[in-house]
């Protein structure tokens, strides 16, 4: 893979099986997912075909971003770390969301016609130093992905968490897909849509498990994956099958208007808090200097 030797806006890979395109001043968020299938091609991602898009910001509901590193909601801001307690910024409701990266402008480290690597530092309002990697590559008709949270040499240790954020199309042109997930236990959320700390099998786990449609608003909820780490959209014109590495131990599946969202993620929801009260099955690691908490997806396609 060559170096990268000028700064890039648009990265875009490409094979004969489909195409993607990273945007690296945006969060390193995959603006694009192009699959072909049988001679056609299809955009599975939502807003990707917006002209209107700046290269720098990606709004809510388009594409895929990444989550690092943590993933979803930390309530009321409060990291719980074995270093003490650090308050971050509260960015939704009573929640910081989503990590410190998805709003960064990354560096491309090196890229090829259907490879690249992405670096961006970890810097306040986290207060721990590293850095998070991102690989991407298409690889026959599959997209694969792996996020690397590294603990600078020398530095203290952190817990941490990954994923990824897609905003699928409903529709490619017929009818809305459907859904399948390896889900074995659903979060309890409490009113602020945070965990209680309880966790069973229930109605929206079984769905997911058997496969089916899900309305708008009908589901937006934190499961835990079984040991398959799998997932499958169906639409009419092709499927999508999505495997995970075992660091994916979770998925959120979210159902807004215009999208479908599944998101492999390696821990629950405020996993960080709940993992401090001593509850099991988080999915909260703890990275610490040569010790980086590594996760892939890999993401294929096909007619059947």
């Amino acid at each position: 893979m060559a170096k990268a030797g000028v700064t890039v806006s648009l990265i875009e890979l490409e094979n004969e099986h489909g195409a993607a395109v990273v945007s690296s001043h945006a969060g390193a968020t995959l603006r694009s997912l192009r699959a072909r299938v049988d001679g056609t091609e299809f955009e599975l991602l939502s807003g990707a075909s917006d002209e209107r898009l700046d290269d720098a910001v990606t709004p809510s509901g388009v594409g895929s971003f990444i989550m690092a590193p943590w993933v979803n909601r930390i309530h009321k801001g409060l990291l719980v770390t074995e270093h003490g307690e650090f308050q971050l910024p509260v960015d939704s409701g009573v929640h910081a969301i989503h990590g410190t990266v998805r709003r960064r402008s990354w560096d491309a480290v090196a890229y090829e016609h259907a490879e690249a690597v992405l670096q961006v530092a970890l810097e306040k309002p986290w207060p721990f130093e590293g850095h998070v990697v991102y690989r991407i590559s298409l690889d026959g008709p599959s997209l694969r992905q792996t996020l690397e949270v590294h603990a600078a040499e020398g530095e203290r240790s952190f817990p941490s968490g990954v994923g990824w954020h897609p905003w699928f199309r409903r529709s490619l042109s017929l009818k809305e897909v459907t859904v399948q997930v390896d889900a074995i236990a659903q979060w309890e959320l409490d009113s602020d849509t945070v965990p209680t700390g309880r966790i069973e099998d229930t109605a929206p786990a079984r769905k997911l498990r058997e496969g089916g449609r899900f309305d708008v608003g009908e589901i937006d909820d934190c499961f835990q994956l079984g040991s398959e780490r799998r997932a499958e959209l169906r639409w009419p014109e092709l499927t999508l099958r999505m495997s995970s590495s075992p660091e994916i131990t979770h998925a959120m599946v979210y159902s807004p208007e215009e999208s479908i969202c599944v998101e492999p993620q390696t821990t629950a929801v405020n996993a960080f808090q709940l993992a401090a009260r001593g509850i099991d099955g988080t999915g909260t690691r703890v990275v610490t200097p040569g010790n980086p908490l590594t996760a892939t997806t890999t993401w294929a396609w096909s007619a059947d």
